[in-house]
């Protein structure tokens, strides 16, 4: 029993000095001190290291007892119990999230039950990062396109997620469905997720006695934010990626668990079940596939998004392109857009699983995405920063039975995702996206990297990111490179209004959060 004592012992006090030089050379979690980090690998490698020292110890006194001062002794039973305490308040916080008011949480991740055949079919794809020019890069869903409805001159009421996916669930542009009002990293306060007061396109299915279910990656689309409302069952794919993440900073985690990411091919493999347990049932269905999102890889075997070196060509420091702080020639950012056509590849060829599964003769079947991509178009890469065409502009496709093939020319946004499929459900048609239905002038904001709002009617677009407004004619100067507004002063009469909505305040409410800002590589 000694032994056994010393050994615990030893192996807790070896673990904890693992974890404390781990957790002061390890990279941080956003919002996680420098302490809680420390605090945090002192107690995931000291319980694994204690367990083994155990054992050892335990085996080793067994075939020859060893006799230990009695003040060893005491010392080693005050560390175990040190240990042990430590372990019971980490498995308290655990055991909260079974209690009754997290009853919602598991009941969101219980595999789905078959439901009564009938009716009608939805089903919703969001593509994170996927530009309006994606289509070259993906064949399955180009001909998809071309047996249903593309709309080719569709648009994002917002170049970063949470806000542009607020809006397609609940029809409302930005800042009306009250998510991402505010940035934590503008150093302001932010309302997080859905005004309670507004239905979101699941529940407004669920009166309509539509099963629903949803399959997410990407943190901003999760429970946190409100968009999980009106599911009946919810798998957040990030959230168990943020936890392997988190636990893999621990040397003896990293032996023990692999990384887990957020490919495209766990999204495809629940949806099969889901859809494998209601075929033929009235369901409601959300995919959303992360797989073109920054740091991209053409390869999903062995690659961790959360290494130090992010890209698999590994130009450094890939945050530090991001900033700008590290610059790339032409050939090297010719590689990042291979890299970037290369996940469109491996995504297409994901979502073309799921799509042959569908049984399209009573399904409704809309595929967009939350945003785009740029890549060196104008001042920035990647999104969230500015109203660009690469970063607002997306593919909109529509596949519903009986439905003639066309490319719509005429501008519309991703709000109009919400009043069509009700509208499809209904019986009415598809509203907003009918193939004669009217032109759209699309209100865009996001105040990620600081206050700023957009419009445009498909031709002209008004920016306001600061104080005087500038003007783009997007037929003559798709690259945005000239202001117009001083000879189009009745275009900026016309959008001004639809710009400034972007503008609005609102109460807030509590900031984002910064973890999953950072993870997905938003910087301060």
């Amino acid at each position: 029993m000694r032994g056994l004592v010393h050994g615990l012992a030893a192996g807790m006090v070896l673990g904890c000095a693992l974890g404390a030089f781990e957790g002061w050379v390890a990279p941080s979690l956003a919002g996680e001190t420098r302490a809680d980090r420390i605090l945090g690998l002192m107690l995931l490698d000291g319980a694994v290291s204690s367990l083994v020292g155990g054992l050892v110890g335990a085996a080793l006194t067994r075939r020859r007892p060893v006799r230990l001062p009695r003040l060893a002794t005491w010392a080693s039973v005050v560390l175990v119990g040190l240990g042990l305490s430590l372990a019971l308040g980490t498995a308290r916080d655990g055991l909260a999230l079974l209690g009754p008011e997290n009853e919602r949480i598991r009941a969101l991740g219980e595999p789905p039950a078959s439901i009564e055949p009938g009716g009608r079919a939805v089903v919703l794809v969001s593509l994170d990062t996927v530009r309006a020019d994606a289509l070259e890069h993906m064949p399955h869903l180009q001909a998809r396109a071309g047996q249903g409805l593309e709309f080719v001159n569709a648009r994002s009421p917002s170049s970063w997620t949470l806000p542009a996916m607020a809006s397609v669930h609940t029809g409302l542009p930005y800042p009306d469905h009250g998510a991402a009002q505010a940035s934590q990293l503008g150093g302001q306060p932010a309302r997080t997720g859905l005004h309670r007061e507004r239905a979101a396109l699941a529940e407004e299915l669920k009166e309509r006695d539509f099963s629903t279910a949803a399959v997410t990656t990407n943190p901003f689309n999760g429970m946190r934010y409100g968009l999980d409302r009106g599911f009946d069952h919810s798998w957040e794919l990030s959230r168990d990626s943020l936890r392997r993440h988190a636990l893999r900073r621990a040397l003896f985690f990293r032996l023990l668990l692999p990384p887990l990411q957020d490919r495209g091919a766990r999204v495809s493999d629940r949806a099969e079940q889901v859809l494998s347990a209601w075929s033929g049932g009235q369901y409601f269905l959300w995919l959303h596939y992360l797989d073109a999102h920054a740091p991209y890889s053409s390869d999903p075997s062995g690659f961790d998004a959360f290494g130090p070196c992010e890209l698999p060509d590994c130009f450094d420091d890939w945050s530090g392109v991001r900033r700008g702080t590290t610059v790339l020639d032409e050939a090297d950012r010719e590689r990042v857009r291979g890299l970037y056509r290369s996940d469109l590849g491996y995504l297409d060829a994901q979502l073309e699983r799921v799509l042959r599964g569908l049984d399209l003769e009573r399904t409704l079947v809309i595929i967009t995405a939350d945003h785009g991509e740029g890549f060196w178009e104008g001042p920035s890469i990647e999104h969230g920063g500015t109203f660009r065409e690469p970063e607002v502009a997306v593919p909109l496709v529509v596949l519903a039975p009986g439905l003639a093939p066309a490319r719509i020319e005429r501008p519309v946004d991703t709000t109009a995702v919400f009043d069509a499929m009700l509208s499809w459900v209904d019986g009415d048609g598809l509203g907003p996206l009918a193939p004669d239905g009217a032109p759209m002038t699309t209100a865009m904001g996001s105040l990620l990297f600081g206050q700023g709002s957009a419009c445009t009617d498909g031709r002209f677009k008004l920016v306001f990111g600061s104080a005087t407004p500038v003007l783009y004619d997007l037929n003559s100067d798709p690259e945005e490179t000239r202001d117009v507004s001083a000879f189009h002063p009745e275009a900026v009469d016309a959008l001004s209004a639809c710009a400034r909505r972007g503008l609005g305040g609102g109460e807030p409410g509590p900031a984002l959060d910064a973890r999953a800002l950072h993870t997905m590589g938003y910087e301060d």
